[in-house]
């Protein structure tokens, strides 16, 4: 899922249990389109392993409703609080990954963000090793 995947489809079912998070009508925003500070955890996935903090133009997701199990590898501060990006998880036997960076092409001009969907397509695929299981 990709930005706009965190508000869209949301009746659909089993959504929530797939990606790992759900777009809260009333509750999750966003600060206006703009400059952002990305914060990299590179400990916490493979995919976020060789990667460092950047700064890009987008939206940035905040108080998404998260499942107990999601670990983001890519967060931002807003008013105090982290905020969840992007992480990565299991459904069954499937792969998931949610970014919920992506509001316009100006985050995909991003180096740093095109890495890192690089690296989520490959962990996706399996071709990225996974060191975190």
């Amino acid at each position: 899922a990709i930005h706009v995947g965190a508000s869209t489809l949301i009746d659909m079912p089993e959504r929530e249990q797939v990606t790992g998070m759900r777009w809260i009508q009333g509750v999750s925003m966003h600060p206006p389109l703009g400059p952002a500070h990305v914060l990299v955890h590179p400990e916490r996935h493979a995919i976020a392993a060789p990667l460092h903090d950047f700064d890009l133009v987008d939206e940035r997701y905040c108080h998404l409703r998260l499942a107990p199990d999601v670990v983001p590898f890519v967060s931002h501060d807003h008013e105090g609080t982290n905020q969840p990006l992007a992480w990565a998880r299991r459904y069954g036997d499937a792969r998931v990954v949610t970014d919920a960076l992506g509001h316009g092409v100006e985050s995909f001009d991003s180096p740093e963000h095109y890495e890192l969907l690089l690296r989520s397509f490959q962990w996706l695929t399996g071709t990225l090793a996974d060191t975190t299981a």
